[in-house]
């Protein structure tokens, strides 16, 4: 109201501007202060068993042996003494018969950690997102029979309606199915059911934004309740006398959206509807004249009020591009048909978010501009209202009719946008951390949108020239570069020379779901423009070094593997053994395997994959998860042989790997740990640093740097980043 109210200001610009300017400010400090200052979780409380009592805010993904969910702690038990704290974590439940809901207050026993997330290009930034949503610490709890609920969902309350009508669409939609994940997402914000392999195709067909409840959603509804409202208005000539139709049904068609977007969760798209709404109907009743311009501008200023720390966010920002493209486009006052003119404003959205998508996600859904023509259609005017329909009908046999043809028309839906991903180019890769490119290429979008009377759309090309040319890295011959990867607690490795890439391990598989090759190392590959990787060399048969093994050869068929797991392995195609003494050269840059010699190719860690890599100048191995004994083995094949600059330490660390006389052998300038941040393995063990530390080797851990990129050039000194210390980070 206070915003509002600022509307009201007539001394001018200037006023208005530091009105606005005064109260982000003091929105950014109490924000700051109440979320990022006061109920902090005291350090003490991290790496050990507490109790603690929390009220369920989101279930974030649920499956038949894990759920994840946000939690805010109400209260911190250790040994000692009891600590009233409020602060919101994220928690993991596995193998958990009970379900807890979003509303309720449970007691766990858990351990916790502060946030820390991966640091590799291309990968998702979740340290920011945490920060944003003011998330303190992430664990699990420690043993499902200690949970306790102690308190259950008011019905009455938003949450409990809430879980009435999640109940009501689970009951009438088949379990589990695409169109129930859908369903669930449009009407109550809630994406918990949703498959990977949904979200994906959602993704690459670029129609992820219809499920984020925003402007589109809220408008239809808003708009239909202000019709209905202003239709049954008229009716009453006494009414309409006390107040005006119009003003009547502004004034309902706001609340209708407001209970809508809280209903969904105040996401910041929906907040920006919101206000966008709430500022409509002040000037219709003030009988003001709207100006959409004023309108999108005032609703930008009011969010960032509301929520200052919504600037870091990239949805808040693609939201309101979003707007003025549309803006933008419809300000030409052009005579075209409604038809055209729908497909210039999907070609301007597709065009106008491409360098800010690259910017931040380093790719673009290229069908996007075509999925939407129809899919926005569909999902706005036919799926959405009958979703919303059908769950708040309370006639069973209606409802269960409408969720039926809702089913149908979604499976309908999903069907077009797979045959699109089939039959289209679906994904753009573009990798730049380079602001000035990305200014370049928006200045080129805005160019290449201009009306045509102005004649600069020919000029738009020259801005997009050096995105388009734009290469991660050029890798001269005879040289070679190997990027550890931050993957958490496993092991993947890149290494490319001038015309050839290997993959060296892909990580770890999650407990949760998921993997850190769909996470870390895909996103890596695809943002650095490689589009074949001629070897992969899966060291042993441990799940944080196969990782997602079909995921990767999903999206690179023609890999050679290389692997000791065979037996583990031979249902893929294209494999052979790892053997000892395998050696090959690519663009000047010499490979060999080192180990195993002989085994059952069980792929155990004494059977690990050892890789040598050189050229004339440098020198790195890679050996696996290999013990003192098999170094030891090593030693006494090759002997001085395996001297190298550079060292992937065995194990990540273990105090059973990296002997003393194994790092004096190959008298490492560095080496590296690829080990997770707090891991319960307590990898790398204090005494392997010490090791490394008493004959001067330099530690690089990708807990502390993130990913770890070396450049072996063939005639000068290796070169060294960290990416956590290159990129911003809150």
């Amino acid at each position: 109201m206070i915003s509002l109210g600022i509307i009201e200001i007539r001394k001018g610009v200037m006023v208005k501007l530091k009105c606005i300017f005064c109260l982000f400010l003091l929105s950014f400090i109490v924000q700051f202060f109440y979320f990022y200052v006061a109920h902090q979780i005291p350090e003490h409380y991290f790496f050990k068993k507490i109790l603690v009592k929390v009220s369920i805010e989101k279930v974030v993904k649920r499956s038949v042996q894990t759920t994840r969910l946000i939690a805010k702690t109400q209260q911190i038990c250790d040994n000692t003494a009891c600590k009233k704290i409020y602060k919101r974590i994220e928690l993991s439940l596995y193998r958990c018969y009970k379900k807890p809901q979003v509303g309720e207050q449970w007691q766990f026993y858990i351990k916790i950690k502060p946030w820390h997330g991966y640091a590799n290009p291309g990968g998702f930034n979740s340290e920011l997102w945490a920060f944003i949503h003011g998330i303190a610490a992430k664990g699990y709890v420690y043993t499902n029979k200690s949970m306790r609920r102690i308190a259950t969902i008011n019905p009455y309350s938003l949450v409990g309606i809430k879980n009435i009508i999640r109940d009501r669409i689970i009951s009438f939609t088949s379990k589990g199915s695409d169109a129930q994940a859908i369903i669930l997402a449009l009407v109550l914000g809630d994406k918990s059911e949703m498959t990977y392999q949904l979200r994906q195709l959602l993704q690459i067909t670029g129609t992820s934004h219809l499920l984020a409840i925003s402007g589109l959603h809220i408008g239809l509804i808003s708009g239909g309740a202000y019709l209905l409202l202003y239709w049954l208005w008229r009716l009453s000539t006494y009414l309409c006398r006390w107040i005006p139709a119009k003003k009547a049904a502004g004034i309902f068609a706001l609340i209708i959206a407001f209970l809508y977007a809280l209903i969904s969760g105040m996401g910041s798209p929906a907040i920006r509807a919101l206000l966008m709404i709430a500022i409509l109907t002040y000037a219709l009743c003030k009988h003001q004249r709207i100006n959409t311009t004023i309108v999108f501008y005032n609703a930008f200023l009011f969010s960032i009020i509301i929520q200052p720390f919504s600037l870091l966010n990239i949805s808040f920002w693609l939201s309101y591009l979003a707007i003025f493209l549309i803006l933008y486009v419809i300000s030409y006052r052009y005579q075209l048909s409604k038809i055209i003119s729908y497909w210039k404003i999907q070609w301007a959205i597709t065009v106008g978010l491409m360098p800010i998508l690259f910017f931040y996600f380093h790719q673009s859904a290229s069908i996007g501009m075509i999925t939407n023509l129809f899919a926005i259609p569909m999902v706005s005017f036919i799926i959405l209202p009958l979703s919303f329909i059908a769950s708040i009908f309370h006639i069973d046999l209606i409802s269960h009719y409408i969720f039926n043809l809702d089913s149908q028309l979604i499976n309908f839906l999903i069907w077009l946008l797979g045959f699109c991903k089939v039959h289209l180019f679906g994904m753009i890769y573009v990798a730049t951390d380079n602001l000035m490119i990305v200014i370049s290429a928006i200045i080129g979008c805005l160019l290449l949108l201009s009306p045509l009377q102005l004649r600069l759309n020919g000029f738009a090309i020259i801005f997009f020239l050096p995105l388009i040319f734009y290469q991660p890295r050029h890798i001269d011959e005879n040289d070679f570069s190997v990027s550890i990867i931050d993957v958490g607690q496993g092991l993947s490795i890149l290494v490319r020379t001038k015309f050839h890439n290997l993959v060296y391990d892909l990580g770890s598989i999650y407990p949760s779901g998921g993997s850190a090759t769909q996470s870390a190392v895909l996103p890596l590959l695809l943002t650095q423009k490689i589009s074949k990787i001629d070897k992969l060399i899966v060291s042993h048969q441990d799940s944080d070094h196969v990782g997602d093994i079909n995921l990767f050869k999903h999206y690179y068929p023609n890999t050679e593997i290389l692997t000791s797991a065979i037996k583990k392995l031979n249902y893929l195609p294209n494999i052979k053994a790892c053997r000892a003494g395998e050696i090959w050269v690519w663009d000047g840059v010499v490979f060999k395997i080192l180990a195993p010699e002989s085994s059952p190719y069980i792929g155990d860690n004494h059977e690990s994959c050892v890789l040598q890599i050189s050229n004339q100048q440098h020198q790195i191995l890679l050996t696996g998860d290999l013990a003192s004994k098999d170094e030891k083995q090593l030693l006494k094949a090759y002997a001085k042989k395996l001297q190298a600059e550079v060292l992937v330490l065995s194990h990540h660390g273990s105090k059973y790997s990296s002997s003393k006389s194994f790092l004096s052998a190959i008298n490492p300038k560095y080496a590296i740990v690829s080990a997770g941040f707090a891991n319960r393995f307590h990898f790398p063990n204090q005494s392997v640093l010490q090791r490394c530390q008493s004959l001067g080797i330099n530690v690089l851990r990708t807990d502390k740097c993130g990913m770890i990129d070396f450049y072996f050039p063939r005639h000068a000194a290796l070169k060294l980043a960290c990416y956590r210390y290159k990129r911003i980070k809150i």
